[in-house]
């Protein structure tokens, strides 16, 4: 056995081999070691099942101790696609070694040609739903997209020739996040679905975790397709669980009539808005139903508690519970008060739903990739769930053109402000009504990626990172430009190229028309730090552009919180580092460490809040080894809402950590505490607003990262940190 290093193939696979060795079969199991001791619980039969942990290669970028999809954020799986193609030694020698008849792999597409060689059959096993490969990765889908210089949405929202059900199908928002997928490749490298594709091709025969009464059309399809035979090992739906649910669920689903109580789990790697978190809660509410809802804490919001709508838990008393940590999903879904599934679709999940006791229905909301698939056919071909409805915001705003072409007509305005909604300006000319595009992001970021020079760049179809690091023609700071990783990201986002006929336009071209067809252009900024830049657009879009100034908030009239008071003034004026990367950035466990091993080296006492990182459950749990115990009361890691204005006023503050967002840096512009700066950027304008706080202003220090990666280390993080704090440095200090 030698899955994909990703715990959704890990577990299934491990499942697949107990129950071949019930049967007596002896399995040897590949597996990274950190891994290893983390499933070999699920072992039933250790006298037949042989775990044989490999070296796991080093992939530059790879973050420490990272084996899985789950330990790196999503920019960073095409490293843990590159680490697995580097086994490829390590499996030889085992296979030479072991001798075995077969063996059952999925995503390492090369393994079928190496146990040709050495007299060994071999088995693409997949776990994905058959419908999913048949729509994405069979030979019709293979050979009528190969053709195409640019695949579209449009293209991707129709069925491949012959597939089965052509009522299941990709939504507009569902082949854009399709499009990002087929981009998920180390550089060079064979893209995901053509792995896939090179996979199924090349093996013996396919086997897929299945059974034909759900999939047997799919099924058909892919023997026909690949010529080959199918062998189906079933939906290997998990023994039912032996360990007895927890006292407080027994306690709150007991109170309960059968059947009555919705219970929602998105699985521990769905992270919601926080706006489609509340969204969700508010539906629940609506039900009138009694609730259990397992969910992690949302984007835009460092708490469960903090992410509730207003008035919440006042309004739902005692009949529902909104819970952030790890819970007993099968143990829950077998409770006889359970009566309705809210579910991501994963197909662990539904087959978790569909072995239960409670017979619950199920409502699906599907997230990305197969689980749509899951969706629709549980949904549409079997009538066994209801899908939810969702639209897209972007197409939502465009919507509104009547209603803003109706209230401009009732309001006679002289001027109206906007930004995104780019068909504003010949709405409002006809009524001699005067348009101002106000953008609220850095100027150096428009210049550099929005302006007419910029979007003729960005239109070049075979343009690569390589052209994207080069700043523009007439550019006014060619210090000012993108590292690799960050020209990777762009590029990525670019490559998704909204269809004619979907009724989306790209961010870019709404931002171009609507900054080229207003009648005058406002900018939050100032020609002290942005007037290069104002300049440049000026030119470039050859009408007036105004600055509001900087919108630098008042000083804030509340006082700070008696706790962070008491806290701070232990120690002495300007030697404290307060670090905060604002509420919608999550790290990665692993930078998440960095990040604190960085603040731990510097010496100096600090107060970090930050979110809970990917791939744990808790601040506590992600924290590094030992470090509470080496930091003392010297430093605080809080991941809760704070009062950062109040805070950047405190005397004891003397540098800020921060991911640049333009809020954060005009309130430490604003605050009195005059604290040195420390950036690190992560995404969009976050970049130039780094760049120009560091390159053009000296007025702080970004702090290294990889250039393939974009990660950065305590090592890096301690030296800027070194650096603006040193009595002699001049950062932050000139004129």
């Amino acid at each position: 056995m030698y899955p994909w290093f990703a715990f959704g193939h890990i577990t299934p696979f491990i499942h697949l081999s107990n129950k071949l060795a019930e049967k007596g079969h002896t399995i040897s199991f590949i597996i990274p070691p950190i891994t290893k001791s983390k499933v070999e619980h699920l072992n039933r039969f250790p006298n037949l099942i042989t775990f044989y942990p490999i070296t796991f290669p080093h992939v530059e970028g790879l973050p420490s101790g990272a084996e899985t999809t789950r330990d790196v954020p999503f920019p960073l799986i095409p490293l843990i696609i590159t680490a697995m193609d580097k086994t490829e030694s390590q499996i030889e020698l085992l296979l030479r070694k072991l001798k075995p008849q077969f063996i059952f792999y999925d995503f390492s597409y090369w393994v079928s040609k190496l146990a040709h060689s050495l007299g060994i059959k071999s088995m693409h096993y997949s776990v994905v739903n058959p419908a999913a490969t048949a729509y994405n990765a069979s030979s019709a889908t293979h050979h009528n997209l190969k053709g195409k210089k640019i695949i579209t949405e449009t293209d991707l929202m129709k069925p491949p020739p012959g597939f089965p059900d052509p009522s299941i199908h990709l939504h507009f928002h569902e082949a854009r996040d399709h499009l990002m997928l087929r981009n998920v490749k180390p550089s060079e490298a064979i893209d995901l679905f053509d792995r896939l594709y090179m996979s199924l091709a090349e093996c013996d025969v396919i086997g897929i975790k299945a059974c034909r009464e759900i999939d047997g059309i799919f099924v058909d399809f892919l023997e026909k397709d690949f010529r080959k035979p199918i062998l189906l090992t079933g939906p290997l739906i998990p023994d039912p669980p032996s360990e007895p649910l927890e006292k407080k669920w027994v306690d709150f689903l007991g109170q309960f009539n059968p059947n009555s109580v919705i219970y929602c789990g998105f699985g521990s790697e769905v992270i919601l808005t926080k706006s489609q978190f509340q969204e969700l809660l508010l539906g629940l509410e609506l039900s009138g139903f009694a609730f259990l809802a397992s969910l992690r804490t949302p984007s835009g919001a460092n708490s469960i508690e903090e992410a509730l709508p207003d008035g919440f838990q006042e309004r739902i008393g005692g009949r529902g519970v909104v819970y952030g940590g790890w819970i007993q999903q099968p143990q829950i879904l077998n409770h006889p008060s359970i009566g309705c599934n809210v579910t991501h679709c994963g197909w662990g999940s539904l087959f978790e739903a569909l072995g239960a006791k409670s017979k619950c229905e199920l409502v699906l909301i599907p997230n990305r990739g197969d689980q749509i698939f899951n969706a629709r056919i549980l949904g549409k071909t079997f009538k066994a769930g209801i899908e939810v409805e969702k639209n897209l915001i972007n197409i939502a705003m465009d919507k509104t053109q009547n209603q803003i072409e109706f209230l401009l007509r009732k309001l006679k305005p002289h001027f109206i402000l906007y930004d995104f909604a780019y068909w504003v300006p010949n709405l409002a000319r006809p009524l001699g009504i005067k348009s101002m595009h106000y953008s609220v992001v850095n100027p150096a970021a428009t210049a550099h990626s929005v302006s007419p020079a910029a979007l003729h760049n960005l239109r070049e179809s075979k343009i690569t990172e390589t052209d994207l690091m080069k700043p523009l023609p007439g550019y006014p700071d060619p210090s000012i430009h993108l590292h690799f990783h960050e020209a990777r990201a762009l590029r990525m986002y670019l490559s998704v190229k909204p269809s004619s006929n979907s009724g989306v336009v790209h961010l870019f071209d709404r931002l171009y028309m609507s900054l080229a067809q207003c009648d005058v252009i406002g900018i939050k900024g100032c020609r002290e730090i942005d007037g290069m830049f104002v300049d440049f657009l000026e030119k470039d879009f050859k009408k007036p552009i105004l600055l509001s100034g900087p919108l630098i908030p008042d000083p804030p009239s509340e006082p700070l919180e008696k706790k962070w008071v008491n806290y701070l003034s232990q120690f002495n004026p300007n030697s404290v580092i307060y670090c905060c990367f604002g509420s919608e950035v999550t790290l990665s466990k692993s930078q998440f460490q960095e990040l604190l091993l960085g603040l731990e080296l510097s010496g100096l006492p600090f107060l970090a809040v930050l979110r809970t990182p990917s791939g744990a459950d808790s601040i506590e749990e992600a924290l590094p080894d030992g470090f509470q115990e080496r930091i003392g009361g010297r430093g605080v890691v809080y991941g809760g809402w704070i009062q950062q204005p109040q805070i950047l006023n405190h005397p004891s503050i003397g540098l800020f950590v921060t991911h640049c967002g333009w809020g954060s840096l005009l309130e430490v512009l604003g605050a009195k505490s005059k604290c040195e700066l420390v950036l690190i950027p992560m995404i969009g304008d976050q970049i130039y607003n780094a760049r120009t706080f560091g390159n053009t202003l000296k007025a702080g220090i970004e702090v290294e990262k990889s250039e393939e990666q974009g990660l950065f280390t305590k090592e890096s993080v301690f030296e800027a940190i070194k650096t603006v704090m040193d009595e002699d440095n001049e950062v932050g200090k000139e004129d």
